[in-house]
């Protein structure tokens, strides 16, 4: 009687166990069904209908409630998106990559590098916007660096488009990869930072000619670039890294003063550049400690316009001074042309990206 009792509940368990697995089987090919049809909408849909997509492959996100069920809609998602991307460009390309940006799980991953490669700069940057989500609870590069392969293809892929990119708007973004949260940095390594730290170093010359140049793209990226020098100053052991982010900090400053006192110190340009100078003062005087500390603050805010452009060049020349950089490395950056240049994304949908 035991062992016949034994074997029905095995019997049960073998007949459960395929209801189950039947049960998942039909609710991912359901997924991939929906997956599929909200793709259909935005490759081939008009405005209504790609609007309506967009919105149904996030709402497959969010309706899960697991992170494995969200995983696996992330998975499917990145399946299936990622070739149709490569076919579009322009609206469909921008309101397929603001879907995908708002997918916030690690396993979206092969859709984001697909689309930080696009050729389209407003895809780009979704691409690195995706990559660079956190919230209070859920960090998309924390999940990554738990996985080696993924972690390596992320790190590679930085490095490779620091190198290739040809928008000055999507660096700002690069730039801001280089800052680790503390989790990301301890999973990753010191490695990871001195790598970084010398892709960033050896681009810092041709950063701060465009700054000089008035490349008004590149002067919006110069803060997040800025800000990634002393994020560099602060978690690289290295005197010698230190005292390079400390010179570099200092020519930074030089090339946006300048550039701010071409603009006459008024315009879009000129504020751009403006606000370049103020963060590199602010993350020097952060870092050193040196008792005078705002002299390009007081500069911008002299109440003669005239005067703020030439008080603020000496404001880095004293910098110099104060850290012992030879103002002579000022004299490798002169202006070659002041053409405002500006790099226009794609045009995007109207609901914003997740940030």
């Amino acid at each position: 009687m035991q062992i016949r009792t034994l074997a029905w509940v095995l019997v049960v368990a073998v007949v459960a166990g395929g209801v189950a697995a039947s049960a998942q089987g039909q609710e991912n090919k359901g997924r991939d069904a929906a997956i599929k049809a909200a793709l259909k909408k935005i490759e081939s849909g008009e405005a209504k209908d790609q609007s309506a997509g967009r919105m149904e492959l996030v709402e497959l996100f969010n309706h899960e409630t697991t992170p494995a069920g969200q995983a696996a809609v992330a998975a499917g998602i990145a399946k299936q998106a990622t070739p149709v991307l490569a076919r579009l460009d322009g609206q469909r390309a921008a309101t397929l990559a603001v879907a995908i940006s708002q997918v916030h799980d690690a396993a979206i991953q092969p859709a984001l590098e697909s689309m930080i490669r696009h050729k389209d700069t407003g895809v780009r940057i979704l691409g690195w916007r995706g990559y660079l989500w956190a919230d209070a609870d859920k960090n998309i590069r924390e999940q990554i660096v738990q996985n080696p392969a993924a972690a390596a293809t992320m790190w590679k892929s930085l490095a490779e488009r620091m190198a290739k990119e040809n928008s000055s708007a999507v660096f700002g973004f690069i730039f801001d990869m280089m800052r680790l949260p503390t989790t990301v940095r301890k999973a990753s390594g010191p490695g990871v930072d001195a790598k970084n730290f010398q892709m960033l170093d050896a681009a810092w010359k041709d950063i701060c000619q465009k700054v000089i140049d008035g490349d008004e793209e590149m002067t919006r990226a110069a803060r997040s670039a800025v800000a990634a020098m002393e994020y560099f100053y602060k978690n690289l052991p290295s005197a010698e890294a230190k005292n390079k982010t400390i010179s570099d900090l200092v020519v930074m400053m030089y090339c946006a003063a300048k550039s701010y006192d071409l603009e006459s110190a008024e315009g879009d340009l000129a504020e751009a550049a403006k606000q370049v100078l103020l963060d590199a003062e602010v993350a020097l005087s952060g870092l050193t400690e040196k008792k005078i500390k705002d002299m390009a603050d007081r500069a911008v805010r002299d109440q003669n316009v005239q005067k703020r452009g030439p008080a603020a060049l000496l404001a880095a020349y004293e910098w110099a001074e104060m850290v012992k950089l030879d103002s002579n490395e000022f004299a490798g950056f002169q202006p070659r042309v002041r053409t405002k240049v500006t790099t226009q994304p794609a045009s995007m949908p109207a609901t914003s990206p997740s940030k």
